[in-house]
């Protein structure tokens, strides 16, 4: 139906980031002077220090740092973060006090809009491909099982045009790659539900189980298929939402790490990088065979892995690491190819969201 519907900060974790950072307006902030860069930027939220690192891509260097501290003392939680797909916006929601978007011009960092969302949690944004609207769902945990919503927001002029109230505690909602199917996956109740989004009518549900959490879809939309993770049952479940039956079945798990959480395919439908916040580590599937074997199982450098991203010629990971209260979180760049990790820095203190620009920008 379309209608309406804490823990500390490590002191560690400021010491160890105190040399780095810069301090900046409580609006957002920026370098004075923006310089041209050669590669990608990529962007991760610290959700208990309440900024946003801009760091170079292909070093980790750090460029940049966005304050987002609506309430001084007070974790607000920058929770997803996204760049819109011409690489013109950068957009954040915070999850704490009075839910919110924010919308930041890129390259440069100006804060040109935020938007007060009338959720009582927000959780990430999703892009449609053409870049004018924005999905953000509520993900409200002590509900209950009651039936929450998700803000179908214009990006453009940042107001909230309608809601999609489905189902308890949406925690993710992604169009596929042409702009007309919406996944909602749904962890207060298991499910996974589509959305035609030229009709706006509702498409096929699906019940998972396992608590599932994120998801991706296949690159070519006439497969139909979406990867969801599954944290109860450490597994990826593979959905085929549209056409015959396949073999298999219209849904079937694949095992992956301890509880996983964010994943993402590569841009040519070849991999799938998935993050196991249960035990430290990343898979990285093989989308071109059927069984979806594990081509790496990949180890970070610090505990809790939660956010994915990957570069737009599909090299690259960028995954994050939450930390604990007694080590900061991070982010770590992953060679797809290898495996192996290209680097890999300390963050901030609860790290969760990641994204890349598509291209490189320039002053």
């Amino acid at each position: 139906m379309i209608g309406r519907g804490a823990r500390p900060t490590s002191p560690a974790v400021h010491l160890a980031l105190a040399a780095a950072v810069t301090c900046c307006a409580a609006a957002g902030c920026s370098d004075p002077e923006p310089r041209s860069r050669s590669s990608p930027t990529v962007y991760v939220t610290s959700g208990f220090d309440d900024w946003i690192l801009a760091l170079d891509a292909s070093t980790g260097e750090l460029l940049d740092t966005l304050h987002l501290d609506r309430r001084f003392g007070e974790p607000d939680e920058p929770h997803g973060v996204a760049v819109d797909p011409a690489g013109r916006h950068l957009y954040a929601t915070l999850s704490h006090g009075q839910p919110s978007l924010w919308k930041f011009e890129l390259p440069g960092h100006r804060l040109v809009g935020r938007l007060d969302l009338d959720l009582r949690g927000a959780a990430r944004i999703r892009i449609l491909p053409g870049g004018a609207v924005g999905y953000v769902p509520d993900f409200w945990r002590s509900g209950q099982g009651e039936v929450s919503d998700v803000a179908v927001v214009d990006l453009e002029e940042m107001e909230i045009i309608h809601w999609i109230t489905e189902c308890p505690a949406p925690h993710d909602a992604l169009p596929d790659a042409e702009g007309k199917r919406l996944a909602i996956i749904c962890p207060g109740s298991g499910e996974l539900v589509t959305l035609n989004l030229d009709s706006r009518t509702q498409g096929p549900r699906f019940e998972l189980g396992g608590m599932p959490m994120n998801a991706a879809w296949d690159p070519d939309p006439e497969s139909g298929t979406v990867y969801i993770s599954l944290k109860g049952v450490d597994s990826v479940a593979v959905v085929h939402t549209a056409g015959d039956l396949h073999a298999g079945g219209r849904v079937r798990r694949v095992p992956v790490g301890k509880a996983p959480t964010q994943l993402e395919a590569t841009p040519d439908g070849r991999r799938l990088v998935v993050a196991n916040r249960g035990d430290r580590t990343v898979s990285v599937l093989d989308l071109t065979e059927f069984e979806l074997p594990e081509l790496h199982r990949v180890e970070l450098p610090g505990e809790h892995p939660h956010g994915v991203a990957i570069s737009a010629d599909g090299a690259t990971a960028y995954v994050t690491w939450e930390g604990t209260t007694a080590t900061p979180g991070g982010v770590a760049a992953i060679d797809l190819a290898s495996g192996r990790i290209l680097w890999s820095r300390e963050a901030g203190s609860y790290v969760l969201g990641v994204a890349v620009t598509p291209d490189s920008p320039s002053a």
